[in-house]
Order: C-alpha cells, then structure tokens, then sequence
C-alpha cells in the first residue's frame, strides 16, 4: 500500500470504531446529561439546598463535573482520528473522572458506557504513548 493508501484506511478505521463506540454509547450519554440537568436544575433552584440533603448536592454537583469524561472523550477521539495527540491532563484526567463515576453507578455505567470507558482508557494509553514519542522525536 502507499502512504496515502494506508493513511486513508487507518482515517477510516477510526472514524468507524469511533461512530460505533458513540453510537453503543449514546443511551449512556442520554441518560447521564438528563441526570446532570435535574441535578444541576435542582441545585440552581436551591431546592435541595439544606444542610440536611449534602448528599443530594454532591450527587448534583458529581453528575455535573461528571460530564467532563465525555467532553474529553470526544476531544481525544476527535485528535485520535486526526492523528494528533494534545496535553496529558485532557486523557488523564477525563479517563479519571469515567472512572470514578463508574464507581459510583456501578453496574450501569458498564452496561451504558462500558464502550466508552474501554475507548478512553486506550485512547489514554495512546496519547500519553504518543506525546512521549512526539517529545523524544523532538529533543533528539
């Protein structure tokens, strides 16, 4: 195969694993933005507000941070399929916090997310992989 040829088909491979990964995902991302509104409704209106409910505003205050994980999946898949990798805080952190959340959820997050968090963890592994390459290339 020629460079262009072999370029074309790894584009290819990843735009596909990425749409059927967001697509497997997608009941996942529904029903975690449909928490993060309620949670986030219910915390700007003060409704659960009472020293009595901190439970309640740290399960708000989670499902909102918590929408961070897919922002920097979709960042890191979108650099992924373009070949370019960005700073290591982006994978670390949003794989983090993906993870901490499917502590939370426990099972669920597996049955909803379970693609994406096996996408992010690798996505991870080839950033941080590829920014170490891209920094030795460039010191020596």
């Amino acid at each position: 195969m020629q460079p262009a040829t072999v370029e074309t088909y790894f584009r290819t491979r990843r735009v596909l694993t990425s749409l059927l990964v967001w697509l497997l995902c997608a009941p996942g991302i529904f029903f975690h933005c449909a928490f993060a509104i309620i949670a986030g409704g219910s915390l700007l209106t003060g409704q659960h507000l009472s020293p009595f409910d901190a439970s309640e505003v740290l399960a708000g205050v989670f499902g909102v941070i918590t929408l961070f994980a897919w922002v920097a999946l979709g960042w890191m898949d979108y650099r992924w399929m373009e070949d370019r990798t960005f700073h290591w805080a982006w994978p670390v952190f949003g794989t983090l916090i993906a993870l901490v959340a499917a502590v939370f959820t426990h099972i669920l997050a597996l049955i909803f997310a379970g693609p994406g968090i096996l996408l992010a963890t690798y996505l991870c592994i080839w950033h941080i992989r590829r920014a170490r390459l891209d920094a030795a290339g460039a010191a020596g």
